[in-house]
């Protein structure tokens, strides 16, 4: 049997399957032992079947496994299980990007974000001094739709130097915050302490080595805010990420630009939403070199940037299959910079190059455009504090996601 560690536990689950149906599990101890998480996806993108996993099993932290049905090849699942698949994940034109390949990415991304955070802390688009008179970075939508946070546990994917993750903090919750970036964690545990915040902890880790960064922590909340998703390689893998960190009953709440957006011609002279840009995620990020951070500031040294687009189906479908609940996913007529040339906005008092970015102002298409194109989505999912019980027959069947 292709993945019998799992298989010889339970024998009963898998009568009548093919020998390497299990591809994978949603919980993170098992999918250790059956191979590489990343190859597995490769393959079960494309036939997979969703079917609950029964608490008397296993310890069950994301409450949904895989079962791929029978007609994928021994071949394939037997590669899969050696860790070099060659199956194309869904939605991509190019599944040959090497993890080697990625780090080349990521540490061009890392060099500009490092030296972003000193032009950002001083910039009038983040505006330290509004903060520190006890101002919050937050957006109201983004307050309204996540609640009282008071004396829950709240983890800031993706923090930056920290400005909303202590804006969270300023609402009654405790906070964790992690980023990539050195030098921003430096200033956001800096920023707190100026601050006087002192139940705050901030941790400097790659997004996709965060479970190792928190030692297998569990929180109450699980925040993303603006501008995090396009720096990310692996929808999927993310979304069990998030999962993994939350508490049975805990909440995922992301306010973000919308795909649709990053997709358009942000240089069109004409005014005419037209998509030039990948909308699904690919295997190789695209490309988007820049003199300038993206609020007011000097010029930078390291001009790299790499982003990754993720369809809004793959998002919400990637949070599904962890084994979240969707509770909303609402789309905005907004955006919280100024991402076409032509936008509008009603409350941003810069105008010109320092217009870009501001704090809690926000922007919009004119008039005639303004019901075309969402520009911001927000989504809210819960982890059940439970599973059900699956049946044999349920087994390799077109099953839907557990809700």
């Amino acid at each position: 049997m292709a993945f019998g560690a799992f298989g010889e536990e339970c024998p009963h689950l898998f009568e009548g399957t093919h020998a390497g149906a299990l591809v994978r599990l949603g919980v993170a101890e098992v999918v250790g032992r059956i191979g590489d998480l990343r190859e597995a996806d490769k393959l079960c993108a494309r036939s997979a079947r969703f079917v609950e996993c029964p608490e008397d099993v296993l310890e069950v932290r994301l409450g949904v496994f895989y079962v791929v049905s029978a007609d994928l090849a021994k071949g394939d699942a037997e590669r899969l299980h050696a860790g070099n698949s060659t199956g194309e994940p869904l939605g991509s034109k190019d599944a040959n990007v090497d993890e080697n390949e990625n780090a080349k990415f990521y540490e061009a991304n890392r060099a500009r974000w490092d030296e972003s955070v000193g032009i950002h802390v001083v910039s009038k688009g983040y505006d330290m001094p509004g903060f520190l008179r006890g101002e919050k970075s937050l957006y109201p939508v983004e307050i309204e739709e996540m609640g009282d946070v008071s004396g829950k546990t709240l983890l800031h994917l993706q923090c930056h130097f920290g400005m909303d993750t202590l804006s969270w903090a300023r609402l009654g919750a405790k906070v964790t915050g992690l980023d990539f970036s050195g030098r921003a964690v430096e200033e956001a545990r800096r920023l707190a302490d100026h601050i006087g915040v002192s139940n705050a902890t901030f941790v400097q880790s790659d997004l996709y080595a965060a479970r190792e960064a928190l030692a297998g922590q569990q929180f109450d909340i699980v925040y993303t805010g603006i501008g995090a998703l396009c720096w990310l390689h692996d929808i999927r893998e993310w979304a069990r990420i998030v999962a993994g960190f939350l508490k049975p009953g805990g909440v995922f709440y992301i306010y973000e630009g919308h795909p649709a957006l990053w997709a358009l011609d942000a240089e069109r002279k004409d005014q005419q939403l037209v998509i030039t840009e990948p909308y699904f995620e690919l295997g190789r990020p695209s490309e988007y070199p820049g003199e300038y951070t993206y609020v007011d500031g000097p010029k930078l040294k390291n001009t790299g940037n790499y982003e990754w687009n993720h369809g809004i189906g793959e998002i919400v479908t990637a949070l599904i299959a962890a084994g979240l609940r969707l509770e909303f996913l609402h789309e905005h007529r907004e955006v919280a910079w100024q991402a076409l040339p032509w936008m509008i906005s009603d409350d941003a008092v810069a105008s010109g190059d320092e217009s870009r970015h501001q704090r809690r102002a926000t922007w919009r298409l004119p008039d005639e455009q303004t019901d075309l194109c969402p520009l911001m989505y927000s989504l809210r999912a819960l982890r059940p504090t439970s599973t059900k019980r699956a049946t044999r027959a349920g087994i390799g069947q077109n099953e839907h996601p557990p809700s």
